[in-house]
């Protein structure tokens, strides 16, 4: 009798997980991140499972448990809203709720220290009108959450701090705004704030007041200062004009006819994109600080700064919409995208680009619409098809593998070439490390200058910045240069 034997062995290629438990009703009670998760392993543990399970020995009789930490447990009411929150970062939280299931009252890990707790107070049509800090001299009774008359006559009578009051409705505090016509209906018409008692309409830090038109926009603020009125500064004021179709911004006025008045004016195209944007000191004499054009597909092509053209700086994108670089990596004129600067074009008279950049993800991830564009020495990209280091990491997700950055005072006269950073990723996409190349010619060059190396824990966190330097003036292939170590406490919660 032939008997035949396959045995297949393989790797768990599982790692980094994240447990999430839920009750009966499908909420959320406990998460394990992955630093926290302690995998049963053994052919014995895991045999006794398997016959447990087989068995249906209780919970309670289990004799193989899991040693979990870095749990974060959730408890909630009989009306699944939550009551209790552990983290082991943040210790415990706690909410109480009304009548009305409305949070009222919550508490944290270093409010419960000194019995402070963040109240909240409602009005008869269910919206905020009073939230901030107390605290007693010991616990509140509980007994009072169930009485809201009870509850803020408990709240009133202790030690409030850091208050904001939102007044709906009708204006009671005198501003600059009270004697104008307000569209305040189920609308905020006061907001303020206050660090320390007393708290009225009378008391406070700060206040902001809001003033409508018909259609609901906000037509004037007021921010009131006053703490600066005894300089006369107390108020400033902001209004702001609407474009009645679209509801877009056309003009917002600071001050208007004060001595600090300030203007700001906005055109939109009919795809209510922005195109151009004004200021003025003095509403009469108007300077254009932006001029934006867009591609035909939407994206934004190019922004024209200051009302001399001071800068232009223009964008171009891969077909998936992600950002390829602004003006040219070069800085040379005759390369950039606009062609600011140069003699010839319609944007000679820009002042030519003194930063520009690019971001790599993968090889040929940009091409031109003009033919044989690409490499030429007319494209705003330097060359980078002799550099393994560039052209040998494809990311197709969208994260970058390198980026060539450009800026005037930084770069060597005669030799208008780019500094280089190439980055690498963990598999779960966090950066795992960095390496600047020196850049010779048109970024032909392998010469790495500068490596770091960040290291992450299973919490997310970074753990260690080494940063070394590979330079070919030194005899040694690398010398580490500083380690920067973050130093983590490993709290945990309760284990199960």
């Amino acid at each position: 009798e032939l008997v035949e034997t396959f045995t297949v062995t393989e790797s768990n290629a599982e790692y980094h997980y994240t447990l999430y438990e839920y009750d009966q009703s499908g909420s959320l009670i406990r998460t394990i991140p992955p630093q926290g998760v302690n995998k049963i392993t053994g052919t014995t543990n895991l045999q006794t499972i398997k016959e447990e399970r087989f068995n249906k020995v209780a919970h309670a009789n289990k004799t193989v448990r899991t040693a979990h930490t870095f749990a974060t447990t959730y408890t909630y009411n009989t009306l699944n809203q939550l009551k209790k929150q552990r983290t082991p970062d943040g210790g415990i939280s706690e909410f109480w709720y009304d009548a009305l299931s409305r949070i009222i009252l919550s508490q944290n890990a270093d409010q419960a220290v000194d019995y402070r707790y963040s109240y909240s107070f409602y009005d008869d049509l269910g919206r905020i009108v009073e939230a901030g800090q107390v605290q007693f001299s010991t616990a509140i009774n509980q007994v009072l959450l169930t009485n809201q008359l009870a509850f803020e006559a408990a709240i009133n009578g202790a030690t409030k701090t850091e208050v904001t009051k939102t007044y709906y409705d009708e204006s009671i505090i005198s501003n600059p705004l009270s004697s104008e016509h307000n569209e305040l209906r189920n609308r905020i018409a006061h907001v303020t704030y206050t660090e320390v008692a007393p708290f009225n309409t009378a008391s406070y830090n700060y206040a902001t007041h809001y003033l409508y038109d018909i259609h609901g926009n906000v037509s004037a603020m007021v921010q009131d200062y006053t703490e600066l009125a005894y300089i006369g500064q107390r108020y400033k004021r902001i209004d702001y004009e609407y474009d009645l179709i679209s509801g877009n911004v056309n003009k917002v006025s600071y001050q208007k006819e004060e001595k600090d008045e300030f203007y700001h004016e906005y055109d939109y195209d009919a795809d209510n994109r922005i195109v151009y944007a004004k200021t003025s000191n003095n509403g009469v004499d108007w300077e254009e600080d932006a001029n934006y054009q867009y591609y035909d597909h939407g994206p934004l092509a190019r922004v024209e700064t200051g009302d001399v053209n001071v800068q232009g700086t223009e964008f171009a994108y891969t077909i998936q919409g992600w950002l390829k670089g602004v003006n040219s990596n070069t800085l040379k004129r005759h390369r950039d995208m606009g062609k600011d600067g140069h003699n010839i074009g319609l944007n000679s008279k820009v002042a030519e680009d003194v930063f520009g950049f690019s971001l790599g993800y993968f090889n040929n991830d940009y091409k031109r619409v003009t033919e044989n564009a690409y490499l030429s020495e007319t494209n705003f990209l330097a060359k980078i098809n002799n550099n393994s280091t560039l052209t040998n990491t494809n990311l197709y997700n969208g994260n970058i593998t390198h980026m060539a950055t450009a800026i005037k005072p930084l770069m060597t006269v005669g030799n208008d070439v780019p500094q280089t950073m190439v980055y690498s990723y963990d598999l779960l996409n966090r950066i795992a490390g960095s390496e600047h190349l020196a850049t010779l010619g048109q970024l032909t060059s392998d010469i790495t200058e500068g490596i770091s190396e960040i290291k992450w824990n299973n919490q997310g966190k970074v753990t260690d910045i080494i940063q070394s330097d590979d330079s070919p003036d030194t005899n040694i292939s690398t010398q580490q240069m500083q380690t920067i170590t973050n130093t983590i406490q490993n709290e945990t919660s309760e284990t199960p």
